[in-house]
């Protein structure tokens, strides 16, 4: 059985160092390639020793920061003021309505992007002559903050349901400062960008579309057909690189299914591309089947099977 590419997958908030050596050995006896974004700086680790124990180029990884985390990341620096004092300016001015005391006690001190960009550059001297990109990064208006924090944070209260969400919002000029500085990074690299969208495709494209060298991957594409089509338009007349990616369980759904075929119709071959978006430590190592069955349908939905 010949297996397809993964575009755009992910290890898990609950993946551990045991968990990357049970999947580096699962993904050592198979030949497709699996594209796995980082979100944010706890699974850029954990991605690390996933490539040091995977040889050859099955693993793409993608280094980057979710819309999902960017408020853990700020563009400022103290300048005098005492860590507390930072914290609760950073998230108080980034966040709508300002985070409760609960909120803020779980909360970590904000890391510095361009700090964060730094460990990401190292990691991709280090795994030098590998494919990668960056990823997944994004904008996604409607996100709240959970009450732990953020996904991933250790709390024993949502072992099973996951956290409950807050009201507090991410605003819109703070994820989209971290959305460029990243777009900055990948522009001076000229490699691949995995994005996500949700709510914010004009902003996005006002963004992402400065950026010249930045070849554009629209992860598991959510806008309109006609927001679809003035990326397709526009990225046409300038050359730039454009390429769409669709999943399943977001793009293969009934509902969806006359959107996909337009979208997919106004593209070339190669612009179009399969992906599962999902946790490759769970669904590979647990629900191989399942896993494998997802990729084949939308490969076969978008004509490529």
């Amino acid at each position: 059985m010949a297996f397809p590419t993964d575009n755009h997958c992910h290890l898990s908030v609950q993946c551990t160092e045991d968990t990357v050596k049970r999947l580096a050995g699962k993904l050592t006896q198979n030949s497709p390639t699996f594209h796995v974004m980082s979100t944010y700086a706890g699974d850029l680790d954990l991605l690390d020793q996933l490539l040091d124990q995977v040889p050859g180029p099955s693993v793409v990884p993608y280094y980057g920061v979710h819309p999902w985390y960017s408020h853990l990341f700020t563009t400022r620096r103290p300048h005098g003021q005492s860590g507390a004092d930072f914290k609760h300016t950073h998230y108080s001015s980034i966040m709508n309505p300002a985070p409760p005391p609960q909120l803020l006690e779980v909360l970590p001190d904000p890391i510095h992007i361009d700090d964060h960009l730094e460990v990401i550059r190292g990691l991709i001297e280090k795994h030098a002559g590998l494919e990668y990109g960056i990823g997944e990064i994004g904008l996604d208006k409607p996100f709240r903050v959970p009450t732990n924090g953020y996904f991933g944070a250790v709390a024993e209260d949502d072992a099973e349901s996951g956290p409950k969400l807050t009201q507090c919002r991410v605003s819109m000029d703070h994820q989209v400062q971290i959305l460029e500085k990243q777009l900055q990074l990948a522009d001076s690299l000229g490699v691949k960008v995995s994005v996500h969208c949700v709510k914010a495709h004009g902003a996005l494209y006002d963004s992402v579309s400065k950026y010249a060298n930045v070849k554009v991957i629209l992860h598991s594409y959510s806008g309109l057909v006609d927001q679809a089509k003035i990326w397709i338009r526009n990225y046409r007349k300038s050359g730039q690189s454009l390429q769409f990616s669709f999943s399943n369980w977001i793009n293969g759904v009934q509902s969806k299914t006359e959107s996909l075929s337009q979208i997919v119709d106004s593209l070339e071959k190669n612009q179009v591309l399969g992906e599962t978006d999902m946790l490759i430590d769970e669904w590979l190592l647990e629900k191989e089947d399942e896993y494998w069955a997802g990729l084949n349908e939308i490969y076969r939905k978008i004509g490529k099977k």
